[in-house]
């Protein structure tokens, strides 16, 4: 049996970025590109391909959200280049509980200041991306991830940023 898989080029796009970019396996990434194949907006780009992809994958399919390793860090994006925009004293103190559901787990402080559980709790961080706010740090592992992007970011490359991190530890490991 002949097990080539017809894609367009928007899927195929997304499917080598998820494969050679973010290390998904080519069997989940190839189910994930499936619902870009029925979506019709042939305007979408890349990154809200992957977005849509990544969705698809951690929420729908179950998927591993394994980190930063398997998943690329970016030295480049938009949304962390607005460092003005980054309230550095919110990362002073270590997230507590998340403020819209009180879970314990899995905490992420957005660059506004607001801390809020992630996509394996009850995703209240997903949410808040939604409304504009993109960039936001573990307090599991101080990562860095772009809902806007859909990446890791790397906080070397962005000085605001790297002072959150930064500010993050120290509030982190002086408990």
């Amino acid at each position: 049996m002949d097990a080539r898989v017809l894609l367009s080029d928007r899927a195929a796009r997304a499917l080598e970025a998820l494969v050679s970019s973010h290390g998904i396996a080519l069997e989940d990434a190839l189910r994930a590109v499936g619902a870009l194949e029925d979506d019709e907006d042939e305007t979408a780009d890349l990154g809200a391909d992957l977005r849509r992809c990544l969705d698809v994958l951690f929420d729908e399919l179950g998927v591993a959200d394994a980190g930063g390793a398997p998943l690329s860090v970016s030295r480049t994006c938009p949304h962390a280049e607005r460092s003005e925009e980054i309230v550095v004293g919110a990362f002073e103190r270590a997230g507590e509980a998340c403020e819209r559901c009180g879970t314990v787990r899995e905490l992420w402080t957005c660059r506004c200041g607001a801390t809020l559980c992630g996509r394996y709790q009850n995703a209240c961080m997903k949410a808040h991306a939604r409304e504009g706010h993109e960039l936001c740090v573990s307090w599991d592992d101080l990562s860095v991830w772009c809902y806007g992007c859909a990446s890791y970011i790397d906080p070397g490359a962005f000085d605001g940023v790297a002072r959150c991190v930064e500010a993050a530890r120290r509030a982190k490991f002086s408990r």
